[in-house]
């Protein structure tokens, strides 16, 4: 028997599930010119930021006071969240010359435009993330996120002599310095060479379990040649595009990791 995919009955049609990954850096502000909540999440290669209202009649000590299902949100691609992340350090290094700095994306209906303000065009007295949706005819919807920048601090001279003798450093910035944090690190690591060096570290464990996998496959008389073939003895692919070429002195297909026993596994790493 062939190992299925539970594809719309097609068993030689991989399926694929994509990842979702949500970040931590995500905060609120009962207090911001908008109260509201901002979140980050990551899916389909691309990063996600939303914004969320506080729900009407809500009060800052509710827990579940963010109406997330009218929460305004907008996708960055990698090269979006780079121009971001260096308009967010231009709006930040010149807040007497640039009121905001931001990047458009989509098209069409699905069309937003993500900025930094330096919170003057709202008569906030900080730094806000704004997010818009935008059609033909203007704006259809907004939010705003004013980053808090009394809430985080540092201790400076402690004197355990005397506790209340001590330097209060405040860190005004450090909810966009997260955010910074974020789109660089995703801008960065989206390139695949971060992914690439942790399959490289995890390569033995890996090998370990596709030979274990294998073997159990064989054990049941399970097919595992359409993973490879696309279900035919050909499937109408030449030897180039079919990763079946080896690496020179390795005997490795170069489209992928080679398979081994255990016992060979176990040499190769002692």
């Amino acid at each position: 028997m062939a190992l299925g995919d539970y594809n719309n009955g097609d068993n030689n049609k991989k399926k694929y599930y994509e990842p979702i990954v949500y970040s931590p850096f995500g905060t609120s502000n009962t207090d911001g010119v908008d109260p509201s909540a901002i979140s980050y999440q990551f899916y389909n290669g691309m990063l996600k930021i939303s914004i969320s209202p506080m729900k009407a009649g809500a009060r800052p000590d509710d827990i579940q006071k963010w109406d997330h299902e009218n929460a305004v949100t907008i996708w960055l691609t990698h090269a979006k969240a780079r121009i971001l992340a260096e308009e967010i350090r231009n709006v930040l290094a010149h807040p007497d010359e640039v009121n905001n700095g931001g990047v458009y994306t989509g098209k069409g209906e699905s069309q937003g435009f993500i900025s930094l303000s330096n919170g003057k065009e709202l008569g906030a007295s900080s730094p806000c993330l704004i997010i818009r949706r935008l059609n033909e005819s203007g704006i259809t919807s907004a939010y705003a996120y004013q980053f808090k920048d009394r809430s985080y601090a540092a201790v400076r001279n402690f004197d355990q002599n005397n506790i209340t003798e001590y330097d209060h450093i405040n860190y005004p910035n450090l909810e966009i310095d997260e955010l910074l944090t974020l789109l660089d690190d995703y801008s960065s690591s989206i390139g695949g060479a971060m992914a690439y060096s942790v399959m490289n570290a995890q390569k033995y464990d890996t090998n370990r379990s596709n030979t274990k996998m294998n073997l159990i496959m064989e054990k049941l008389g399970i097919d595992t040649s359409a993973e490879y073939s696309g279900g035919t003895k050909n499937s109408g692919k030449s030897f180039f595009s079919s990763n079946q070429g080896r690496d020179a002195g390795n005997n490795i297909p170069s489209g992928g990791m080679r398979s081994t026993t255990l016992d060979e596994l176990g040499s190769e790493m002692d």
